[in-house]
C-alpha cells in the first residue's frame, strides 16, 4: 500500500470523524461509551473509543456506514473482529486517524476478575449527556468510577498514566461520603473470587477487602501527598517488585 502512494502529498493531521454527528445517528442503538474524553467531541488523532453494546455487529455495520458517507478524504477502515471485541480503524493518509473499539461483553481483565452481570448493569443504567446539543449515552457515575478503577488496577504497573483515572474518581467521591460509600460498595459486590479456587467465606471476604484497601491507600496517599509523590510511590513499588 505504502508503495503505491505518492511521498509529496501532505499528511491529514485534523479530527476527521464528526462525532456529534456521528452519535446523533445512532440513538436507536443499545450501546454506552466509557471512559468519555473531556475534549469530547474532539479527539486526538490516533486515539480510541471504548464502546460497550448490545448487539455489536449492528453497531459495527451503523459505524463503518456513517464512516463511508461522511468522510471525503481518502480513507482506509479496517474491521478486526476478535472474540467479544471489534475493531473499526480509520486511516486517513495511511495513519491512524481514530479507532472504534466495540465490546459485547467485559473485556478480559488479567488482575481481577468481575461477575459477567456488570457489562449489561453498565449499559441498563446508562445516562444521557449532553455536550453541544448531542445526547450520548454514557454510564452512570458510580459505574464510571469503577470502569476507570478497573483500568487503573489492569494497567498501572505498565503504564503509570493510568494514574488519571485515579483523579477522576477522587473529583467525584471526595465532596460526597454518599457517593464513596456506594462506590465502595459498587466495587466490593462486583468482585468475583476464581470459582476453581476452594476457599472459607473468611478468605474471600479478605480477599475483596483487600481490593478495596489498595485503592482507599491510593486515595489518602494521593490527598496527603499530592499526584507527584504518588508517582514516586508508584514507580518505586514498581522497581521493587522488579528486582525480586
Amino acid at each position: 500500500m505504502r508503495n503505491n502512494r505518492i511521498a509529496s502529498k501532505p499528511k491529514t493531521k485534523k479530527q476527521t470523524v464528526n462525532l456529534q454527528r456521528l452519535f446523533n445517528s445512532l440513538t436507536t442503538e443499545n450501546y454506552c461509551l466509557v471512559k468519555i474524553s473531556k475534549i469530547f467531541p474532539l479527539y486526538n488523532i490516533g486515539s480510541d473509543l471504548d464502546i460497550y453494546c448490545i448487539n455489536i455487529k449492528e453497531l459495527t455495520n451503523q459505524i463503518t456506514q456513517f464512516l463511508n458517507e461522511n468522510i471525503i478524504e481518502e480513507k482506509l477502515i479496517i474491521v478486526e473482529k476478535k472474540h467479544n471485541q471489534t475493531y473499526i480503524d480509520l486511516f486517513i493518509d495511511e495513519e491512524l486517524n481514530l479507532r472504534f473499539d466495540l465490546y459485547d461483553a467485559l473485556p478480559e481483565y488479567r488482575n481481577i476478575l468481575l461477575k459477567p452481570c456488570f457489562f449489561s448493569s453498565v449499559i441498563e443504567k446508562s445516562v444521557y449527556l449532553e455536550i453541544e446539543k448531542t445526547s450520548i449515552k454514557v454510564p452512570c457515575k458510580a459505574h464510571d468510577c469503577m470502569i476507570r478503577y478497573l483500568e487503573y488496577h489492569e494497567w498501572f504497573s505498565e503504564r503509570p498514566d493510568k494514574i488519571k483515572h485515579i483523579e477522576y474518581i477522587l473529583d467525584f467521591l471526595e465532596k460526597d461520603s454518599i457517593k464513596k460509600q456506594n462506590f465502595f460498595e459498587l466495587l466490593h459486590y462486583y468482585i468475583e473470587i476464581p470459582k476453581p479456587i476452594t476457599m472459607p467465606e473468611k478468605k474471600i471476604i479478605k480477599i475483596k477487602n483487600e481490593s478495596v484497601l489498595i485503592l482507599n491507600k491510593t486515595i489518602n496517599f494521593y490527598k496527603k501527598f499530592g499526584l507527584k509523590m504518588l508517582l514516586k510511590k508508584v514507580n518505586s513499588e514498581l522497581f521493587k517488585s522488579n528486582k525480586q
